[in-house]
């Protein structure tokens, strides 16, 4: 047994699930709200094992081989879970997908399980049915794929306590695609339990007091392994919701946490500052939120105002800054790489020092979310920043290429060689035993060890010869105080006629907004951005609510919008001026 009370001898979560179930049966395992914040169902884990055990015997009366990817596709519930783990007990791998919207077509997940080459689909009937009503030849391709569970449960697998099942794919994490096509991380049972045992270490969790409240999408990483497979590793109660029900009114996410004493729940930082401005003063005051000690922030670049404005907000609901807890993570690594020491808040760095983020906090003087501290790494997982020009380790505070290497990276990407190559099993001098991954984002450490984000290699503006990072251009055009505040921006270059052109896109609000507030709105941004960079962008341009595409996570696609961009403008002169659309 290890310090947190977990069996340290369990290989696969799937074991772990089936050690619960015999020493924690009755006690609940997981509790769904619906959009009233009732509870709609819960499972107990010893339910939870017998139902999974059914879909695990459906997928083996299919006749599906172990090692089969398995597509699972249903909303974000408890049917999901119990599918998923399902995937787990018979000795599959598990590829979770996200439900189509009506609007978006059903072209991601044809692609994903063509990639995946998909033996069977676990699919909820409603899932099935929308798909239908966008495309009816994909739905019937899947139904034909469709695997239901069996009435008896499967019995315990001997596979999950060989020794070799480390290196066994658990499942395939498909990435939102921010700067690319979706390509699908093969994560190992090792890397699983490694991780989840690094964010145990790292958050503070133990296996009698800690309590998870979530609301992300369980077919994402963060939510996936983050909500539901952490609490599952503990052997503690989670308690989730739908993430459209979050999104509509925070308000809800925030009562779980008051009502069912969580310590540890968070999102991405938009989740933040969304509470901030759909929750009323008033309202706020009246929730109790003291027991929450961890709110991780993570999945998108963190700001500093943000949490300082979240802090303010919600002081008189007992909640303290001093839980904010800023981390760094990507689905290449499985989910989490760096955090700080939980409890101790969040800090930005000013004057080479590094300063907690406040509830008294001057939102307007604080530095942008570049500067916010993302802790470091734990047990045998290791960060390097690299100069990719010449292979070499930085010195501290200079920008690099983010590498990481240790027992949580993943093992490469399904059916892509080529692209695998290029980003993992790279060696440094320092280090010559250990592969890295090339994370693509670029940062630095402090002297102490602490990683700080500044953007993406593909997301870099130049101008004139200037690097300036997409995530500060966007982070002053959001923070402007102006009809567009707090809104989406995307920002980015393109070629022209006297050089590389910078281009600023900014969503309008929801309930929209006046021409004349455009109008204000795009010189207040340029202006900022003329002062806080001393470049002028050539486009600023407001676009409608909800039209700049983000990946499920909640990241800009700056590629995508590029592309969007440039057909639309196709026909503009090359110097177009500022507009607003």
């Amino acid at each position: 047994m290890s310090r947190l009370g977990v069996d340290t001898g369990a290989l696969t979560i799937a074991e772990l699930l089936e050690q619960h179930a015999g020493t924690r049966g009755r006690e609940t395992a997981f509790t769904f709200l619906n959009s009233r914040g009732e509870e709609e169902e819960s499972v107990t884990f010893v339910e939870l094992y017998e139902a999974a055990g059914r879909y695990a015997a459906g997928l083996r009366d299919q006749g599906l081989a172990k090692g089969s990817r398995v597509l699972v596709v249903y909303p974000s519930n408890l049917d999901f879970i119990r599918a998923f783990l399902g995937v787990l007990l018979a000795g599959m791998v598990a590829v979770p997908a996200m439900v189509p919207r009506a609007n978006e077509g059903t072209s991601r997940l044809t692609r994903i399980a063509a990639n995946a080459q998909a033996g069977g689909i676990l699919i909820s009937d409603q899932a099935l049915l929308r798909i239908g009503q966008i495309d009816s030849e994909v739905a019937l391709q899947i139904d034909g794929l469709r695997v239901q569970p069996a009435e008896a449960p499967l019995t315990p697998a001997s596979w999950m306590r060989d020794a070799d099942v480390g290196s066994a794919p658990a499942f395939l994490q498909y990435t939102s695609g921010s700067t690319g096509a979706p390509k699908g991380v093969i994560v190992t049972h090792g890397n699983l339990m490694d991780n989840q045992r690094v964010i145990a270490e790292a958050f503070g969790h133990d296996t009698t007091s800690t309590v998870v409240v979530g609301w992300l999408p369980m077919y994402h990483d963060m939510g996936l392994i983050g909500n539901v497979l952490q609490p599952l590793f503990l052997g503690r109660p989670c308690i989730l919701m739908s993430p459209m029900d979050f999104m509509m009114r925070p308000i809800r996410w925030l009562r779980a946490i008051e009502r069912y004493g969580a310590t540890t729940s968070g999102g991405p930082n938009f989740a933040y500052e969304l509470a901030v401005q759909k929750i009323p003063e008033q309202e706020a005051a009246s929730i109790d939120l003291s027991s929450w000690e961890l709110a991780f922030n993570g999945a998108e670049p963190v700001r500093a105002a943000t949490m300082a404005r979240f802090a303010r907000h919600f002081r008189h609901a007992g909640f303290s800054a001093a839980s904010f807890y800023p981390c760094y993570g990507l689905a290449e690594c499985t989910l989490f790489v760096t955090g700080g020491a939980s409890g101790s808040g969040a800090h930005y760095l000013c004057d080479d020092a590094l300063h907690p983020v406040a509830a008294d906090a001057d939102t307007a003087t604080l530095p942008q979310q570049r500067s916010v501290a993302l802790g470091t790494t734990r047990r045998d997982n290791i960060v390097r920043i690299v100069d990719t020009k010449h292979g070499t380790v930085c010195p501290a505070g200079a920008v690099g290429e983010i590498w990481v290497a240790g027992p949580s990276v993943a093992h490469g990407y399904w059916n892509e060689a080529t692209v695998s190559d290029a980003v993992f099993g790279k060696r440094l001098p320092d280090l010559p035993d250990r592969l890295f991954h090339r994370t693509g984002d670029l940062g630095f450490q402090n002297d102490d060890g602490q990683l700080f984000v500044v953007g993406r290699l593909k997301d870099v503006v130049i101008i004139r010869g200037v690097n300036y990072y997409a995530e500060d251009l966007e982070a002053v055009a959001s923070g402007e105080p102006c009809a567009l505040a707090g809104n989406r921006a995307a920002a980015f270059s393109i070629d022209g006629a006297s050089g590389e052109r910078l281009i600023l896109l900014i969503e309008a609000p929801k309930k929209g907004a006046t021409e004349e507030e455009k109008r204000v709105a795009v010189e207040s941004i340029s202006g900022a951005i003329n002062e806080r960079f001393g470049i002028t962008p050539s486009v600023v341009a407001v676009v409608r609510y909800g039209a700049l595409p983000i990946t499920t996570s909640g990241k800009i696609r700056r590629t995508q919008c590029k592309a969007d961009y440039v057909a639309l403008v196709a026909s503009e002169p090359a110097d177009a001026p500022s507009f607003t659309q």
